[in-house]
């Protein structure tokens, strides 16, 4: 009986990794299917494996005229920890970035805590919140990102859900609602940062004072996961240094303070940073090197693969030249 593709079912042919010789199945469906499975028949679900820090280099063809128009700063995050994977999301797109519980539970809280500033002010309470949850993945389930979790068992996907709603309560625990009327939610930015094109979306832009013609702002960024500890908390406050960096480009706009707000650790998850110009000038010289060198990785073909424990989460992983 022929081997089964865990993903679609088609049938598997034997390969060899590239970068070590080692034998494993992959679907016959390849490259429109990536599903492997190991030689003794399991999948290659490379969980708990702990994989060493490696630089190894990975060629594709020239790109230059792929890249996308502009940079969000997520997608920068993901250049600096692998190139090769931001080459995979946001270049080839051959691979499906599929949600997991825990990115999915982040997704529903975002959306709930974005959906409670559309009611009044004296409706906005954790039961109307949670009612956000539960709806908003009836309709998005069924996307291709999200068919892996579609299809968990019941208890699965209520545990989620569930997981979802408690983090929508704890909320309430650091902020009101009733009291806070953001300048936006949800906000796309676009602006140029030392040359380099930039485009995201600010979880919600708190106005402060200021006048109409030259506010200021407080940006504030949600977070499901855990909190960073020592040397990753400046990396973490990197992206949402970048919205503070493009939303000063605005005339006569200010940011005076950014805050990411770690939902599930109440007041002690709440990170405060003060932002001047100083600030905003590191930010846009170190995001404008960063849109640089992609720039260079996609003249001469050369996304480098560096590999580490975010490699047992990433999905570009089945395509990877270090692990294949």
């Amino acid at each position: 009986m022929a081997m089964e593709c865990p993903n679609c079912g088609s049938s598997m042919v034997r390969r060899a990794n590239r970068s070590n010789g080692t034998e494993f199945f992959g679907c016959s469906e390849f490259p429109r299917c990536r599903g492997t499975r190991q030689v003794d028949g399991g999948s290659t679900g490379r969980r708990g494996r702990r994989p060493r820090k490696r630089i190894i280099p990975s060629r594709v063809q020239p790109c230059t005229d792929r890249l996308p128009e502009a940079l969000s700063p997520s997608r920068a995050v993901d250049f600096v920890q692998c190139p090769r994977k931001f080459y995979e999301r946001s270049i080839s797109r051959s691979v499906v970035f599929r949600a997991t519980e825990a990115t999915m539970c982040g997704t529903l809280t975002h959306y709930a805590l974005e959906r409670i500033f559309e009611v009044p002010r004296a409706l906005r309470t954790p039961d109307r919140a949670v009612t956000f949850v539960r709806p908003h993945w009836g309709r998005i389930r069924d996307e291709s990102e999200n068919e892996t979790l579609a299809a968990l068992p019941d208890d699965r996907i209520e545990a989620m859900l569930a997981g979802s709603e408690m983090l929508v309560r704890k909320w309430f625990d650091i902020e009101d609602p009733r009291g806070i009327e953001p300048a936006g939610v949800e906000e796309r930015v676009t602006a140029t940062l030392g040359r380099a094109p930039m485009s995201g979306i600010i979880d919600r832009l708190d106005r402060t004072g200021g006048t109409s013609e030259r506010p200021r702002y407080t940006i504030v960024d949600y977070k499901t996961g855990k909190l960073p500890k020592g040397p990753y908390v400046d990396e973490t406050l990197f992206p949402i240094h970048v919205y503070a960096a493009a939303v000063a480009t605005q005339s006569g706009a200010t940011v005076d303070e950014v805050r990411l707000v770690y939902v599930d650790h109440g007041l002690d998850g709440v990170i405060s940073r003060r932002i001047d110009e100083d600030t905003n000038r590191a930010t846009t010289r170190r995001f404008a090197g960063i849109w640089r060198d992609i720039q260079a990785s996609a003249e001469s073909g050369s996304f480098e693969c560096r590999t580490g424990p975010l490699c047992d989460w990433c999905d570009a992983w089945s395509v990877c030249p270090a692990w294949h």
